[in-house]
């Protein structure tokens, strides 16, 4: 099974999400950014590398959210996904052809891919509890 991370990028109040280039596997859908582990990888360092190479994007990695596991006609998926709290809002895109800031209940507005569909409707779900306001970067 194919291990990747995932961040919940968090900036003032708000959480990101990139949309996959079209042509690419699942090209169009819109996902929270990371990517995949490499051997000998801390889950971690996958997000900090992740984040640098496709987003030029630097901040805190927190505590894990959620696991979702997920199977594609492509193989099988472990997301592990993170709270990130971003140092700012730019982003330099690389691999994604789009971004978008937004409050969980705005998720639901976007086409995502399979794998984080349960992790956005948890986000939406427990909003109130204010974990999103609290991990933002001041």
């Amino acid at each position: 099974m194919l291990q990747v991370t995932a961040g919940l990028i968090v900036f003032a109040g708000r959480i990101l999400l990139a949309q996959r280039p079209q042509g690419k596997r699942l090209g169009g859908q819109w996902e929270f950014p990371g990517g995949k582990v490499e051997a000998g990888e801390a889950l971690t360092a996958c997000l900090r590398r992740e984040l640098q190479e496709e987003l030029e994007l630097s901040g805190t990695v927190g505590v894990k959210y959620a696991e979702s596991v997920y199977r594609y006609p492509f193989g099988d998926i472990c997301l592990h996904a993170y709270w990130f709290a971003s140092e700012n809002e730019n982003v330099t895109l690389h691999e994604h052809q789009a971004v978008v800031w937004l409050t969980p209940e705005e998720l639901s507005d976007y086409e995502l891919v399979a794998a984080d569909r349960e992790i956005a409707a948890r986000l939406k779900n427990n909003f109130m509890d204010n974990s999103l306001r609290r991990c933002s970067a001041k």
